[in-house]
């Protein structure tokens, strides 16, 4: 692959880690404040669930982007 075709997939990745920084930032506020608010079971469940799931697809994200860089 040529440097024209890997510079979106680069970019991409870096906005989706600091993206994904972020929205740890956002899950651990509202983990701290879910037990205040009282939030219902099934929501936080959801909210952690796809915390999981952004978790692994940003970690295949970013070993797809190393080995097709290396």
């Amino acid at each position: 692959m040529t440097d024209q075709h890997l510079s979106p997939l680069l970019i991409g990745t870096y906005v989706n880690s600091i993206m994904y920084a972020l929205e740890g930032v956002a899950v651990i506020q509202y983990y701290s404040a879910s037990k205040r608010t009282g939030d219902s079971l099934l929501f936080q469940v959801v909210v952690y669930f796809m915390f999981v799931v952004d978790t692994v697809c940003t970690c295949f994200t970013c070993a797809t982007v190393y080995l097709v860089c290396h």
